[in-house]
């Protein structure tokens, strides 16, 4: 049994922990939950509130989500792009431990995003395409999503690893808090599949659980273009995107009517509301 002034000191750091999460966490939308947090990431709350940075990131964060009943956009577009303005512009350490321990523990609960994601019955894949038909380097030229697929200079490489699976190695830039921009250079790992069927994996981003399945539309008959949907959540956050994958950073304008007529028949989505994410002047 352990002597009593050890027990003492456990529970005092114990609520010490507890207020300083209360101060930075509470009065949000669908809190976190403490007591979890206490009891399965007590350590790394304790490294996040030591550090500076990710003191910032929480406080950042804290800052949207009061704005949760004033975003009414459909999918909570404005929370979704504050939120992650914040966690690439303090992305240290002490905060992706942080927040991989709370998502990985269930500790913190998102006010729900519902679904928007299609059917997959709703989807028309039009052509018999496999993660191999990805392989090598495709600029993003278009996308639907205005947090996650708009982003500028945004370029994907898929390398084979072996026979069952390839590496995914997306680039793009973001916008810091302060305006600033700055390169964002992840690796993640996806499956290797059969023609037409969907490509569906998970991971971690800015230390959240992901999970995501591509659907690969079609493709150009000179192999130019690829048209991805895609469909994920995060916790309680679902979205959805299409990405116009293209092998050189623009296409031609008669490809792109041949484009949004593809698209509107495989998921009925319109193409003249897709964004077009900057690509000339990048570099790979």
């Amino acid at each position: 049994m352990a002597p009593c002034w050890i027990l003492v000191i456990t529970v005092t750091l114990k609520l010490s922990v507890a207020s300083s999460i209360f101060k930075y966490l509470d009065d949000v939308p669908s809190p976190v939950k403490l007591e979890c947090i206490l009891e399965k990431c007590a350590a790394e709350a304790s490294e996040c509130l030591l550090d500076a940075e990710c003191r910032k990131a929480i406080g950042c964060a804290k800052k949207c989500f009061s704005e949760w009943d004033n975003d009414n956009t459909s999918e909570k577009y404005h929370v979704q792009n504050c939120s992650n303005t914040c966690a690439f512009s303090y992305k240290g350490k002490a905060y992706l431990n942080f927040m991989t321990c709370v998502g990985d523990n269930q500790c913190m609960k998102f006010p729900p995003i519902p679904s928007q994601c299609k059917a997959p019955s709703n989807i028309k894949i039009l052509g018999k395409l496999s993660t191999r038909d990805l392989n090598g380097l495709w600029w993003v030229v278009g996308g639907r999503h205005p947090v996650y697929d708009c982003y500028p200079c945004q370029h994907l490489l898929f390398q084979q690893r072996n026979a069952t699976s390839w590496n995914y190695l997306p680039k793009y830039y973001v916008y810091l808090e302060n305006g600033s921009l700055a390169l964002m250079n992840e690796e993640y790992i996806i499956p290797d599949t059969q023609p037409g069927a969907p490509i569906s994996f998970v991971y971690h981003d800015t230390g959240l659980y992901h999970n995501e399945t591509w659907y690969l539309i079609d493709e150009a008959s000179d192999g130019s273009y690829i048209l991805q949907y895609y469909c994920g959540n995060t916790l309680e956050w679902y979205y959805d995107g299409f990405l116009v994958l293209s092998r050189s950073q623009s296409l031609p304008d008669s490809s792109y009517a041949a484009i949004a007529t593809t698209i509107k028949a495989a998921t009925g989505l319109d193409f003249s509301s897709f964004c077009r994410p900057q690509t000339l002047g990048c570099t790979d």
